[in-house]
């Protein structure tokens, strides 16, 4: 019959008495005690007793087949502890973790991703629960129940879907997404409260807005697929992209600045700098020698209203104040210019020279070969290349006539945004400005007061405005 706990409390005497039988409180370990010194240790028939012993006392499990000594103690059976349930954990489908690779030769510490960004119906993230863990045993051979993993409560706000049954969390919206110990969050709108610099990194933004508050520095880039707002200035060696609309509320300056926006724009100044608006550009303040492409119209009549020096082209109208400066700066404007649609004409025309250029000694060789033919001077193989020859022609008759059709087509394209803008200006226009509308250029050679300029008639010309009444001052 199996021994009780307080049996084991006490232990019994065993092998001549040189060792006392115990067990563990928590049952979890059998051990002989020594009681005299130099005991001799139990091998051969005395350790077989010994086991037989053990389980007419009820110790059954992870019996060992020989004794071993542990802190003075000679262990023969130990338990087998219950191991716990793994938690619930995350399996990131992102980033969220950013590791820099210590071995990589060179670094650049611009691409540090500080904003994380997924997009629409992107996996962010798979939910494992918890396991149940397995269950222990003790020397007696009684099962010992194990605790469960840990759950894992997960909240996410408007924008992050989660499904129950597969545990995965998906993107309902592109946007930066932010990660906290319990919650995952996807903000479509994101405030960067500073400056794009080294502590931020090249931003790349997938959402539908970025704001940020300060500036963006020298040599840093912002690709943006929604709105943009800076609220500060865009600096020299700096390269914002924006698919939707842009607001600079600051100065974008540097000859090596880059601004590229597929929406509307609206930026304060602009100085020695490259900006492609594919669509409307405002300008709050005035540029200095930049270098400009406007898809649409070119406002600057806000502030000094002054657009001194450099290239402004625009396929829509012109509304500006200032048109030059008093030092006679040369500036370079023209409107009605598709810079996009004029590369293209450009193209076809290189195109049709090329064929231009290849067809002419075919032609000649086929004319010869013709007139051998008549004569019947030519054999059959001559006759076959000959027929190979007026198929070829043939084909680069057809190309040519293709292209001839799309570059008529793009030239009444380029003659009606010719005819159907103008260039306003309110102020003054200053000696050293160039206007150009189509083809038809306007050299101001001394300064002129506020004036319209398009094209009536084939040709570009200026109508001053009216002076204002004194009601009007």
């Amino acid at each position: 019959m199996p021994a009780s706990k307080e049996d084991f409390k006490t232990g019994f005497k065993v092998l001549g008495g040189n060792y006392l039988l115990r067990v563990s409180p928590d049952k979890m370990r059998a051990f002989l005690d020594p009681q005299r010194p130099n005991a001799l240790f139990p091998e051969g028939e005395a350790l077989r007793q010994l086991h037989e012993f053990l389980k007419t006392k009820g110790v059954v499990f992870g019996l060992y087949e020989e004794p071993r000594w542990e802190n003075g103690y000679l262990v023969l059976a130990e338990g087998k502890p219950p191991e716990r349930g793994r938690d619930a954990y995350l399996e990131w489908f992102v980033p969220v973790e950013r590791k820099e690779d210590l071995e990589a030769t060179r670094i650049d510490l611009r691409e540090r991703n500080a904003i994380l960004c997924v997009e629409e119906g992107q996996k962010i993230a798979k939910l494992h629960p918890p396991s149940p863990g397995k269950p222990g045993r003790n020397v007696f051979g009684e099962e010992i129940p194990a605790s469960s993993g840990q759950e894992l409560h997960i909240e996410t706000n408007e924008w992050v879907d989660f499904d129950p049954e597969t545990g995965l969390f998906v993107a309902r919206k592109a946007g930066a997404l932010k990660v906290y110990p319990h919650c995952i969050e996807i903000h479509p709108e994101f405030w960067l409260d500073g400056d794009v610099n080294w502590d931020t990194g090249n931003v790349r933004f997938r959402g539908e807005k970025l704001v940020v508050t300060g500036d963006v520095k020298r040599g840093f880039k912002v690709e943006v697929q929604g709105l943009l707002e800076v609220h500060g200035n865009i600096e020299d060696e700096a390269e914002v992209v924006v698919k939707g609309d842009l607001l600079v509320e600051g100065l974008l300056h540097g000859d090596r600045a880059r601004v590229f926006c597929q929406g509307n724009a609206r930026i304060g100044a602009i100085e020695y700098a490259r900006a492609e608006i594919y669509g409307d550009l405002v300008i709050t303040d005035y540029t200095l020698q930049a270098r400009l492409e406007v898809a649409g119209n070119f406002i600057c009549t806000e502030g000094v209203g002054a657009v001194v020096g450099g290239e402004l082209i625009a396929e829509g109208g012109i509304l500006a104040r200032v048109l030059g400066s008093r030092a006679h700066v040369a500036t370079y404007i023209r409107a009605g210019c598709n810079p996009l649609l004029l590369r293209r004409i450009e193209e076809i025309k290189a195109k049709l020279h090329l064929l231009t250029e290849a067809k002419i000694p075919l032609l000649k060789a086929f004319e010869k070969g013709v007139q051998l033919l008549k004569e019947k001077k030519l054999s059959r193989d001559q006759i076959k290349i000959l027929e190979k020859l007026k198929e070829r022609l043939s084909q680069m008759l057809k190309e040519e006539k293709q292209f001839k059709k799309q570059l008529g087509r793009l030239i009444r394209e380029k003659r009606r945004l010719e005819q159907r803008v103008k260039i306003k200006i309110t102020g003054h226009i200053f000696a050293g400005t160039v206007i150009e509308i189509g083809e038809q250029k306007y050299t101001v050679a001394e300064d002129l007061s506020g004036g319209i300029f398009l094209v009536q008639h084939g040709q570009l010309r200026y109508f001053p405005l009216p002076l204002p009444t004194r009601e009007e001052d």
